[in-house]
This record gives C-alpha cells, structure tokens and sequence, in this order.
C-alpha cells in the first residue's frame, strides 16, 4: 500500500484535481490519500471528506509538523509526501513504487517535476553548502558554468532529470519514501517551519545507510511556488538556510554559510531589477541580522527529531 499526505493550509481548491490524479494515475497499488487541515479558515476539512479522505487536523505549526502528525496514522510500506497544487500527469503510482523497491538501500526518492506552462521544474538538489550559497549570492546560475557541482544547490542539467540516478535532496513537493525509514530518523525535524526539511531528511537517512533517488518514472505538475515575490517566503528560506548549517555545518561552514547568505540577500536588494524581488532580498537580509524576527517564529514547533540508530540491512 501507498500512504499519500497531502497538507493543505487554506488550500481546499486545489484539492479535488489533485485527489483525482492520484486516483486516476494509482495504477494496481492501493492507495491511503491523508489529508492534514493545517489550521485552515477554508473548506479544506469538508472538501477532503466529500473525496473520500482521510483527515488529520492540526495547528499550523509548519509543514513539517503537520507531516509527523499524518505519518501517526498512516499505514503503508511507502509515503508519498505531496503538495496539494499539484496533478500526477505521466506514469503510474505503481511504477514509482516499483521502481524504488528495486534499489534496495533507497530510503527517499523524488520524480519529474513541471510547472503549470510544462517547463521543467529544477526539483534535483545538491547538499547545500557554503560554496554554493556564494555562488547563488553573485548570480552563478545565469553564467555559463551554472552547471556546475559547486554552482548553486539547484541541478541545472535537463538530461539529470530524464534517468535514474542518486541524488543529494529532492524537492519536498513530491517526495516518496519508505515509511518505516522516516519513522526511524524521527521524522521531519519540526524546528523548520517550511524549506530545509528536506535536505536535513536525507542526511540524516544517509547517516544511516538510506539513499536518495531521483526517478524519473512520474511526472507532476507542480503549480505553485512563489517565495522569490513573498518577503516572508523569502526571508523563511534565507532563516531556515542558517538553521540547517547550526544544526549540520562545522564552526567555520557556520560562519561562511553566514556571510555567504547575508552577501546574497545584500547583492539582491540592491541591484534586483524588480522592486518586489528587492524588497524581499531586504526582507531575509534583516532577518539574518535579527533586526526582524523570523516569519513565522511564533508558530514554529520546537520539537527535535528523535533519530534511531538503524541502517538498512
């Protein structure tokens, strides 16, 4: 069986195309489709039961609170861990199970993402780092050497994107796993609010032996996005950034991730054509210089991941 988890925050909408992919896109597995209420003022609850979900409610505490709490419930082999503004477009649920049951160390695994144009979505990261923050800060992924391992953590080679391949992190708007692993780990660490719970996720599985694949065996449309125009978004992201070098980086990768985040949201808010993308670059700058709290520091959960020592065996 395949458990689906699918948060929605005043996302109701979006919701019965996507729960109609699933189903029309399952294949042979048995599905389990949870959808987690995450404090919504919508009809997220009522929508969800009406296509016959499961739902979890939950304070808005973070994606990745809301995502322990479905996973309490949940009972098949594999998790789907799924935005609510997105359709499954090519491929079957099936073989996307198949194919990672055939790589018998993988523990997490992202799919062919496209947005709502069909362009290819850059969901293939690498681990993020000092050297690649930089090389964001000054622009590298519009100069010639973009593709480079060090030049961002974003994969910007099509051809990566067409096979299969082990990979650093994958994007969380479509992330299968094997659920026992992420049971194993402690699940998302809920100290992130939203962004980096992805890459601390496959670290700490790589700790244990687990790998990360990207399968290129389902396509998703992915619709949304849009924290380069959201100065919360914007400054969430450049937060959640430092959070995953204190918790992962050494003293001197802490204080190079530092100035590499501060140089870029700087360079940004002064030389940004656009007058939102400026705005938003001031708005991570001061919340890295603590002139503003974090977003969404109020409602963040401070619960730590309570990892187990388990490789695969």
């Amino acid at each position: 069986m395949l458990s689906v988890i699918v948060v929605s925050w005043n996302h109701a909408a979006w919701l019965p195309a996507c729960v109609a992919s699933l189903r029309e896109r399952a294949g042979a597995i048995a599905l389990e489709i949870v959808v987690v209420d995450s404090g919504s003022h919508d009809r997220t609850t009522e929508i969800a039961e009406s296509l016959g979900a499961q739902v979890v409610a939950c304070e808005n505490r973070g994606f990745a609170h809301a995502n322990n709490r479905a996973l309490e419930h949940v009972s098949g082999d594999w998790v789907l861990f799924l935005n609510p503004d997105t359709e499954v477009v090519d491929g079957t649920l099936e073989d996307l199970v198949s194919a990672a049951a055939s790589h018998p160390r993988l523990g997490i695994a992202g799919v062919r993402q496209v947005n709502a144009d069909r362009a290819l979505e850059w969901s293939i990261r690498r681990s993020p780092s000092p050297v690649r923050w930089l090389s964001e800060a000054v622009g590298s992924e519009s100069l010639p050497w973009r593709r480079r391992p060090w030049a961002g953590e974003r994969v910007l080679d099509p051809a990566c994107y067409e096979r299969e391949g082990q990979i650093d992190w994958t994007s969380g708007s479509c992330m299968l796993a094997r659920t026992d692993v992420v049971r194993r780990v402690g699940g998302m660490d809920e100290r992130f609010f939203l962004y980096s719970e992805e890459p601390d996720l496959s670290l700490r599985a790589r700790k244990l032996g687990w790998e990360t694949w990207h399968l290129p065996v389902l396509t998703v449309i992915h619709y949304g996005g849009n924290e380069g125009s959201d100065p919360r978004l914007t400054a969430q992201l450049a937060h959640a950034r430092r959070l995953y070098l204190r918790k992962h980086g050494s003293r001197v990768e802490r204080v190079a991730g530092f100035a590499a985040l501060v140089l870029g949201s700087a360079l940004r808010g002064v030389a940004s054509r656009s007058a939102q993308k400026r705005a938003c670059a001031r708005a991570a700058l001061a919340t890295l210089l603590r002139v503003r709290q974090p977003p969404f520091a109020a409602q963040t959960a401070r619960r730590p991941p309570d990892e187990l020592e388990s490789a695969p065996t």
